[in-house]
C-alpha cells in the first residue's frame, strides 16, 4: 500500500468520524472508549490475580518456621491459633528468641521486648479506641514481606519470663520452609479464595462485559457504515483498505480507553490503594513488582479491542444471501417456560430441602427462566407501550403516543439489546448469589449472639499456659469458670449415651439456682432456668447432667487435659468483658484463646461477606459499562426509528415530537429490562434462601446492595440513553432539508 493511498484512506476515515449527518455523532467513540478501558482493566486484573497469587505463596513459605532439634534451636515458636477483631480473623504467633542474634521473622526489623507485640498494618489500624493495647504494647509493624497477603491481620507476641511455657513451644532455626498441608498457614492463606475462583469471578463480571461492550460499540453504526462503504467498495477498495478506514474512524475511542486504563494502573503503581468496603489493600510496591505482566495485559487488551472492532465491522459489511424459511416447530410459550422455571427454582427447594438435586434443579429453573426472557421482555415492553400510548392519547401528547405504538412492535435490534441488558444484570446476580452463599449455621449464630449476648465463652489452647490453674485468680470478680465433659464407664452398655458432667464453683452453681452439692439434674430443667447454657457443646441432646461442685476453682482448668471443655460465664447474668479477658490472657498466657461459640461462625461468615462484596463491587463496574454501551446502542436505534418524524418536525418548526418519541421509547425499554432482571434476581433464590437449617446446603440470599446497584444502573442508563436519543433526534430534525 503506497503512501498516497494510505493518506487517502485515513482522510476518508477521519471524514466519516467527523461527519455531521450521522445520528449520535460521538456515541460510538464514547462506547468504544468505555469498552476498551474495561477490557484492558479486566485483563490487568486477571494478570494481577494470577501473578499476585504466586507472590503470596512465596511470602507464605518465607514466613513458615524451619523446625529443628532443641539443641540447634534459636527461637521458640508456637502457632497460637486465631482470634478476631471486628469480626475479622487474626493470626497469633508466640515467639521467644533464645539469643540476641536469633533470626528475625520476615518483615520484622528487631525483636520486641518481653510482653510487647509486633502487628501487621491492617491490625494496627484496627487497634484503636477500646481495642488499643489488646495484645499489649505494640513496638513495631510487620512489613509486607512478612505477610501472606497485605490485608492480613497478624501479631507476633513475645511472652514475659513468667508467662513463657517452653515445653509447649516448638524449636525452630529460622524462617522460610515449605510446610506440607499448610500446618502453619495464617488467616491470609486459609481465608483466601482459590485463585481459580477469583479468576472466574473477574472473567465473569469484568472480562465478559468488557468483550460485550467492545463488540456492541464496534457494531453500533453497522447499518450506516454499510451504506457509506458501498460506494467505496464499488470504487475497488479491498478488505485491508476498508480496515484502514475503520481504524481511522474508531482509533480515538480505543486509544482513549487504553490511555485511561494505563493511567489507572500507573496510579496504582505510585500510591497505595485501599478499599475499606471490601477490606482490600493494594500496596504500590507489590503492584510495581508485577508491572511487567500488567503492562503486557494492557497491550493484549488493546490488540484484542482492535481485533474485535475490525472483525465486527468487517462482518457487518458481508452480504448475506436470503435464507429459505424452513418449517419449524412452534416455539414454546414464554409464560409456560417462565412458570416452569420459577416452580423449579422456588418450589422444589422448599418442598425437598434435603434433596441432593436442589442446586441442579435450581440451575435448571434459571435456564428455563432465561429461555423465557425474550418473550417476557417483549411482552412487558408491549404492555408498557400500550399504557404509554393510551396515556399520550388522553393527554394529547404525540411523542408518548408514537413511542407507545413503537414499543408494541419493537425492532429486532431493540429487542436484542433489551434482552442483552436483562441477561447481563441477571447473570451478574447469579454470580453474586454463588459468591455470597452462606451456611445455615452462620444465621443461627447471628441470632444466638443477638439473643444471648456474650455471657458464655470457651477457653481453648490452655496447654499454652505455664500454669493454667493460676488463670482463675486473674479473672474479673464477676466471672466464673466451669468445665463440661463426658463420663465414660466401661461397665455401661456399648450403645449407651455417656452422661455429661459439669464441674463448677459453688458461687456459679448458686447463680444457676442449684445447691452446692453432688447431684444429678434434668437437662431440660437446667436449660430452661439457664438458657445460655445451650451454647455449651457437651450439653447438646443430653437428658440428665451430673453436677460436681469444687472448692478449688483452679482445678477446673485442668479439665482441659482430660478432654473436657473449659468455659467462662458471667455470675451476675451480664455480658462478659471479652476484651478485658483477652488482654489478661495475652499478657499472662500468650496463645490461650477465648471466644464465644457463635463468634467462630460469624467470623467465617464475614469472610464470605467480603467475597460477596467483591462480586457486587466488580459487578457494578463491569455491568455499568456494559449497560451504558447497550443503552447508547438503544438510543441510536430509537433515534433512527424516530428519524421518520424529522420532516414533520422541520416543516412544522417543532422538534419536540420526534425528540420526545425517542426519549420515551429508549427510557421505557431500559427501565423494563433493568426492573425485570432485578425482580427475577430477588425472587429466583427464594427457595434456596429458606431451605431447612438442618440441611448441609448453603443458603442463597439476595444481596440488597446488588439489588440497589441494579436499580441505580437502570436509572442511570435510562437517563443517559434517553437524553442522548432525544438530542440526536432533535439534531436530525433541525438539519433536515427537503
Amino acid at each position: 500500500m503506497n503512501r498516497r493511498l494510505l493518506s487517502g484512506l485515513l482522510r476518508i476515515g477521519t471524514s466519516l468520524r467527523h461527519s455531521e449527518s450521522r445520528l449520535l455523532a460521538r456515541t460510538q467513540t464514547v462506547a468504544l472508549f468505555l469498552g476498551t478501558c474495561l477490557l484492558c482493566l479486566s485483563l490487568a486484573g486477571l494478570a494481577l490475580t494470577w501473578f499476585g497469587d504466586a507472590l503470596h505463596r512465596e511470602r507464605a513459605e518465607s514466613i513458615a518456621p524451619q523446625l529443628c532439634d532443641a539443641q540447634e534451636a534459636t527461637v521458640l515458636y508456637r502457632f497460637g491459633g486465631f482470634t478476631q477483631v471486628n469480626n475479622r480473623p487474626v493470626t497469633i504467633i508466640v515467639l521467644a528468641p533464645l539469643s540476641d542474634d536469633a533470626p528475625l521473622p520476615p518483615g520484622v526489623a528487631e525483636w520486641p521486648e518481653p510482653g510487647e507485640a509486633v502487628v501487621s498494618p491492617a491490625l494496627a489500624r484496627d487497634l484503636t479506641g477500646q481495642l488499643e493495647g489488646l495484645f499489649g504494647p505494640v513496638s513495631a509493624q510487620i512489613g509486607l514481606d512478612g505477610l501472606e497477603v497485605p490485608q492480613e491481620r497478624r501479631v507476633y507476641l513475645r511472652p514475659t519470663d513468667q508467662a513463657l511455657n517452653a515445653d509447649a513451644m516448638e524449636s525452630i532455626c529460622g524462617f522460610g520452609a515449605t510446610i506440607e498441608g499448610g500446618a502453619y498457614a495464617g488467616s491470609g492463606s486459609l481465608n483466601a479464595s482459590p485463585v481459580a475462583e477469583v479468576l472466574l469471578l473477574v472473567a465473569g463480571v469484568l472480562l465478559l462485559p468488557g468483550l460485550g461492550a467492545t463488540a456492541s460499540a464496534s457494531s453500533l453504526r453497522g447499518e450506516e457504515n454499510r451504506r457509506r462503504i458501498t460506494a467505496l467498495v464499488t470504487s475497488g477498495l479491498r478488505r485491508r483498505d476498508l480496515a484502514v478506514i475503520d481504524l481511522a474512524e474508531t482509533w480515538p475511542g480505543m486509544l482513549g480507553g487504553f490511555v485511561l486504563a494505563g493511567a489507572l494502573t500507573g496510579v496504582a503503581m505510585c500510591m497505595d490503594v485501599r478499599v475499606p468496603w471490601v477490606d482490600a489493600w493494594f500496596p504500590a510496591a507489590d503492584t510495581r513488582r508485577l508491572a511487567a505482566p500488567i503492562v503486557a495485559a494492557l497491550l493484549i487488551g488493546a490488540v484484542l479491542a482492535v481485533t474485535i472492532v475490525l472483525l465486527g465491522r468487517g462482518h457487518g459489511r458481508q452480504a448475506t444471501a436470503p435464507r429459505r424459511r424452513h418449517r419449524r416447530w412452534k416455539k414454546a410459550s414464554p409464560s409456560l417456560l417462565l412458570i416452569c422455571g420459577l416452580l423449579l427454582a422456588i418450589w422444589f427447594p422448599l418442598w425437598n430441602p434435603g434433596s441432593k438435586l436442589t442446586d441442579f434443579v435450581y440451575a435448571a429453573g434459571v435456564v428455563l427462566t432465561v429461555l423465557a426472557l425474550p418473550g417476557v421482555v417483549t411482552a412487558l415492553s408491549a404492555w408498557c407501550g400500550r399504557m404509554l400510548a393510551r396515556w399520550g392519547y388522553r393527554r394529547g401528547h404525540a411523542g408518548r403516543l408514537i413511542a407507545g405504538r413503537q414499543l408494541v412492535s419493537l425492532s429486532k435490534a431493540s429487542s436484542h439489546l433489551a434482552l442483552a441488558m436483562t441477561l447481563a444484570l441477571l447473570a451478574g446476580g447469579q454470580i453474586q448469589l454463588w459468591a455470597g452463599s452462606m451456611s445455615p449455621q452462620y444465621f443461627e449464630s447471628v441470632e444466638t449472639l443477638d439473643r444471648w449476648g456474650e455471657k458464655v465463652a470457651v477457653l481453648d489452647h490452655l496447654d499454652a499456659a505455664a500454669a493454667p490453674e493460676d488463670l482463675v485468680a486473674l479473672l474479673p470478680n464477676e466471672v466464673g469458670a466451669f468445665s463440661a465433659g463426658f463420663d465414660f464407664d466401661e461397665s455401661d452398655a456399648a450403645d449407651a449415651e455417656p452422661m455429661p458432667h459439669i464441674e463448677a464453683s459453688c458461687e456459679l452453681l448458686s447463680s444457676w439456682g442449684l445447691e452446692c452439692a453432688q447431684q444429678q439434674v434434668s437437662a431440660t430443667e437446667l436449660l430452661t432456668n439457664v438458657p445460655v447454657l445451650g451454647q455449651v457443646y457437651e450439653l447438646a441432646g443430653a437428658t440428665d447432667i451430673e453436677i460436681t461442685p469444687t472448692a478449688a476453682p483452679g482445678q477446673i482448668m485442668r479439665g482441659y487435659e482430660t478432654g473436657s471443655g473449659v468455659y467462662l460465664m458471667s455470675v451476675n447474668g451480664a455480658d462478659l468483658d471479652m476484651r478485658r479477658i483477652e488482654r489478661m490472657l495475652h499478657a499472662n498466657a500468650p496463645g490461650v484463646q477465648v471466644f464465644c461459640q457463635p463468634q467462630e461462625w460469624i467470623t467465617a461468615g464475614q469472610v464470605q461477606y467480603i467475597r460477596s462484596r467483591w462480586t457486587v463491587t466488580l459487578g457494578a463496574v463491569g455491568l455499568s459499562v456494559l449497560a451504558i454501551v447497550l443503552g447508547l446502542a438503544l438510543a441510536h436505534d430509537s433515534a433512527r426509528a424516530a428519524r421518520n418524524l424529522a420532516p414533520v418536525g422541520a416543516l412544522s418548526g417543532s422538534v419536540s415530537c420526534a425528540a420526545s418519541t425517542a426519549r420515551w421509547r429508549t427510557g421505557v425499554i431500559v427501565l423494563v429490562s433493568g426492573l425485570t432482571a432485578t425482580v427475577l434476581y430477588l425472587i429466583l433464590p427464594l427457595g434456596q434462601a429458606r431451605v431447612a437449617t438442618n440441611n448441609d446446603s448453603v443458603l442463597w440470599r439476595p444481596s440488597p446492595a446488588y439489588a440497589a446497584v441494579c436499580l441505580a444502573i437502570t436509572v442511570l442508563v435510562a437517563a443517559v440513553a434517553s437524553i442522548s436519543a432525544a438530542r440526536a433526534t432533535g439534531r436530525a430534525t433541525r438539519r433536515w432539508r427537503p
